[in-house]
């Protein structure tokens, strides 16, 4: 999570005009998986991260990208 935090706040501390900041996440936020705690946590705080910065900096938007499942052979 910290460089997550570290990036966005210097992005922010550095602007000179309007930006946006894109944050991954997951569906795992939303939803308590077995076996997946720390991961969802991580996801959640990455959202809640987004709407912080979203109230703080209106001029900016803020994405968090939630993607769920997904198939491939590497699942």
């Amino acid at each position: 999570c910290y460089p997550q935090t570290f990036l966005s706040k210097m992005f922010v501390d550095v602007r000179t005009q309007k930006g946006a900041i894109i944050n991954l996440s997951s569906i795992a936020a939303e939803y308590v998986i077995l076996h997946q705690n720390m991961y969802g946590a991580t996801k959640r705080f990455n959202d809640y991260l987004s709407m912080g910065y979203a109230l703080e900096y209106p001029d900016f938007d803020v994405i968090s990208v939630k993607p769920g499942g997904v198939e491939s052979p590497l699942s």
